[in-house]
């Protein structure tokens, strides 16, 4: 869904009312640290939790910000 939302951005159309739904899940993916972290399909195989991923909340940050210009 990131993908889709980066592709939006790029595409100057990330504030097309056809894209909230799409921001409004990644609104609801933020942590409540406020980071996003990476979708790691085995992290419950693994011996530690994966914490939340630096380039992911980055990209994140960044969409939102072009999403609601002015709501710093």
């Amino acid at each position: 869904m990131l993908f889709v939302l980066r592709a939006l951005d790029a595409a100057g159309a990330i504030d097309d009312t056809r894209a909230q739904p799409s921001i409004a899940w990644l609104l609801s993916r933020q942590d409540e640290r406020g980071r996003w972290g990476g979708r790691a399909p085995y992290s419950d195989r693994m011996p530690s939790k994966v914490d939340a991923s630096k380039w992911v909340t980055l990209q994140a940050i960044t969409l939102l910000k072009h999403a609601f210009p002015g709501a710093d």
